[in-house]
């Protein structure tokens, strides 16, 4: 199966990818959901998907070192929600040991890493499905995934550890004490069959007790409220959240486990290189840097490991039946020898964005406090069975609260064959405190469980400006008269502000924005008014010609409150701009988005176009010489929105309204 050739990606060369995971370790929990993000149809429910048969593993052993080799590429796979094995850190880049190390395997094996994020529960798959050469995700060596995947020698030793909330009493000591309790753990790892087998399969804690999440920091989000008792995981990541705040360790090392880097079952000679690599960054003493830059700080937590094979430091490993979460039948294990195959393995490969591209977290869209958008993507179905249409959509995690931007959990709507490609769209709201967001999106199977890549909506809501304040005018000179003035002088996004000047004795007058360039094609009366609409602080300037050619320069600050939760006109445009001859027609186009109930186009003051679409288009051929305002305006129950451009059709005098005009304003 060839992958797209657009992922979301990280370079060896260093594209940058994605969120503040750190960041999100302490933040609040109210934009994270519980162990799914909405209820799923259980298996039973959801129409039988058709399959594709699997190929199957390929049987030459060399076939996948041979693709790396020849395309220098290595497409690995993580899940980039584990710190300190893998993170996005401030640069919004991925991060982590685990991160380093593959990194440091490829630069070995002169070949470019190219890592996507995955969900974890679906890692194993996507190598199986040709989608990955190799995934590392903290990944634990054990018999049933064994029989599964091809694992190299292993990199790492680890603890585990028991979390609890900052203020918790408890101590853990051994598997029983959590028998009863809420327990959190990650979906798809040994912990949750650990877990399931001790706890659950004996009959000391109630399977519904027993919590399965896609991603970690919900769980950690969810100790923080009290939600659940305590969350299960590495000692490494359990220490890193507890640094960051909020949760503590109640209890450790009750369960080692082992890491490798998996690659499908039967591909030995690809595994061969890595364990050669391995050896080299063992040899050279870079894997001692990479132990000492990311995991050291946290207090002898692992073990770190001479060359060995899996064989010769197997754990040992209770054998878990999985058991199935309580909304759905399990799915299908493997049924017989090591390279059997599930009949039908869920897959996942995002395509492109279809809008708002944030270029990899390098410049995410702007978008105004409370401004409501639909983000959509592409993607495609690299399983070999059919999705049915009640599979889902659903927020996993952001980098700081309020990441989720209100947005809900969608079913894909159709049937979706293997190969099959399916628009997804989300209605969201950027949130009303300025900074960057990025919200992670993953698609769910039955009974909830997570696969694929993960996608994510990446937006920055900026702060709003500071003008400097106008400058104290000079007195004008003996004979001229100059007066600008404003009714307001802070007004809340969507009111109204009226601007008035008067002159005399002088030759020229200009109104127009701070800044703007085209400046000579405003000019106005001697004495005027504007009632204009701002929806962000700003300077408004009056430029005066005296009789002896000098210019003069008055100014007028209006401090703009945003209002969260009404219209955002995203744009106000026309097809020409200045001065204008008599007759020449003008178009306008406008694109409004959030809660609207009313739009309307006014021409001068008056209403011209009422009941205007919210994307839509207006033209006007002015006759008359003079001003003209044209202004877009939106009503919404959050309140209302307007924008203004001016003309000046030559010829100079008064224009009023069309004569069809009513000037009652937008309620």
């Amino acid at each position: 199966m060839t992958s797209t050739k657009k992922l979301r990606t990280t370079q060896v060369s260093g594209l940058i990818a994605a969120a503040l995971i750190l960041a999100a370790c302490g933040s609040s929990s109210g934009s994270a959901p519980a162990t799914t993000v909405q209820p799923l149809p259980t298996a039973q429910a959801l129409a039988s998907p058709s399959v594709t048969p699997f190929a199957g593993n390929p049987t030459d052993p060399t076939a996948d070192w041979t693709r790396v080799r020849t395309s220098g590429k290595l497409k690995v796979g993580s899940a980039i929600d584990y710190p300190p094995f893998s993170y996005y850190n401030p640069d919004f880049t991925v991060d982590g040991f685990d991160i380093a190390l593959i990194r440091e395997v490829g630069k070995r094996l002169g070949v470019q890493v190219e890592i996507s994020d995955f969900a974890f529960d679906g890692l194993l798959d996507a190598v199986n499905l040709d989608q990955l050469d190799v995934a590392i995700a903290a990944i634990s060596i054990t018999p049933e995934r064994q029989n599964e995947v091809e694992f190299s020698q292993v990199y790492y030793v680890g603890e585990d550890a028991i979390l609890g909330a900052a203020d918790s009493t408890a101590s853990v000591s051994a598997v029983g004490d959590l028998a009863g309790k809420k327990v959190g753990v990650q979906n798809g790892t040994t912990y949750a069959n650990w877990l399931r087998d001790s706890l659950v399969t004996t009959g000391q804690t109630p399977a519904g007790d027993l919590l399965l999440y896609s991603q970690m920091n919900t769980a950690i989000n969810d100790l923080k409220d009290k939600k659940i008792d305590f969350v299960v995981l590495g000692q490494l990541p359990a220490e890193t959240f507890a640094k960051a705040g909020g949760v503590k360790v109640v209890g450790q090392n009750i369960n080692r486990q082992q890491f490798g880097i998996a690659t499908q079952k039967g591909q030995t000679e690809l595994i061969k290189q890595i364990d050669g690599a391995l050896d080299s960054i063992r040899a050279d003493g870079t894997f001692d840097q990479l132990t000492k830059k990311y995991l050291q700080a946290a207090d002898s937590s692992g073990e770190l490991v001479p060359t060995v094979t899996p064989d010769a430091q197997q754990p040992p490993v209770p054998t878990a039946t999985a058991l199935p979460q309580p909304t759905a039948a399990p799915t299908a294990v493997p049924t017989a020898g090591p390279t059997a195959v599930p009949a039908c393995v869920d897959g996942m490969a995002f395509v492109n964005d279809l809008n708002y591209d944030d270029n990899n977290m390098t410049a995410p869209p702007i978008f105004g406090p409370g401004q409501s958008f639909t983000k959509s993507w592409r993607v495609r179905n690299s399983g070999n069975c059919a999705w049915p249409a009640g599979y889902q959509l659903a927020y996993s995690y952001g980098n700081v609260a309020g990441a989720q931007m209100g947005g809900s959990a969608i079913s894909i709507g159709r049937e979706v064959a293997p190969g099959a490609t399916v628009d997804l769209s989300v209605n969201l709201v950027a949130p009303t405190t300025p900074g960057t967001y990025q919200g992670f999106w993953t698609l769910r199977g039955a009974g909830g469980v997570a696969f694929g890549q993960v996608i994510w909506v990446g937006i920055t809501v900026p702060g709003a400006p500071t003008p400097v304040p106008p400058p104290t005018a000079p007195p004008p000179p003996a004979g001229a008269t100059i007066n600008f003035s404003t009714n307001a002088g802070t007004i809340n996004a969507g009111q109204p502000v009226v601007l008035s000047w008067n002159t005399a004795n002088v030759q020229a007058v200009y109104f127009y924005v701070q800044g703007d360039p085209n400046w000579a094609n405003n000019g106005v009366a001697g004495t005027d008014s504007r009632t204009l609409y701002p929806n962000q602080s700003i300077v408004y300037e009056l430029r005066v010609i005296l009789q002896d050619g000098s210019t003069q320069l008055r100014q007028v600050l209006v401090n703009v409150n945003p209002v969260a939760g009404a219209p955002v006109i995203s744009s106000f445009t026309s097809n020409v701009q200045g001065q204008l001859s008599p007759g020449q027609c003008i178009v306008f186009s406008w694109s409004i988005q959030g809660a609207v109930t009313r739009v309307s186009f006014f021409v001068n003051g008056g209403v011209a176009y009422d009941g205007a679409p919210v994307n839509g288009t207006f033209t006007h051929c002015p006759n008359a010489p003079g001003a003209y305002t044209y202004a877009i305006g939106a009503a919404g129950p959050g309140g209302n929105s307007q924008q203004q451009l001016g003309f000046i059709v030559k010829g100079g005098g008064p224009v009023p309204p069309p004569a069809n005009a009513t000037l009652t304003p937008i309620p």
